[in-house]
């Protein structure tokens, strides 16, 4: 059995990779193969692609929230008000942010479900996903 692997395939019972060289004598046998009537594993299962997905949604989730309300804001805000000084960020705008971050959380939580459903997760956007706040 094969699978598929960029260039080429793997060849289960040994992970051998055989790059698509004519004069390959393991690329030859696989043509065999092929030319038998088998066909080779996709190169990831869908479980693969939607893990990958789900990572990819994730990461875009943590730049948007970074992006809102950055780490460093939060420890300033925190230190500002353990030190009973006056806060850089209102009490209003830092709930405004953290509401935001919220949305962007269940944002992500959408599109994870979306591509953990989908039978074709790579068909889905998750960057330019219509589920992400504006």
């Amino acid at each position: 059995m094969y699978k598929i692997s960029g260039n080429g395939v793997k060849r289960i019972s040994d992970g051998t990779i055989i790059m698509d060289e004519t004069g390959n004598k393991d690329w030859q046998e696989y043509q065999v193969w092929l030319a038998a009537g088998n066909a080779p594993d996709p190169e990831f299962t869908i479980d693969e692609l939607r893990g990958s997905r789900i990572t990819e949604t994730k990461r875009v989730a943590a730049l948007k929230i970074d992006i809102v309300l950055p780490d460093w804001q939060v420890r300033r805000h925190h230190d500002q008000c353990e030190l009973g000084v006056a806060t850089t960020l209102t009490a209003a705008d830092y709930t405004a942010r953290q509401q935001a971050c919220q949305e962007i959380r269940d944002a992500s939580n959408t599109i994870e479900a979306e591509v953990q459903a989908s039978s074709d997760p790579n068909s889905i956007d998750v960057v330019n996903h219509t589920a992400w706040p504006v």
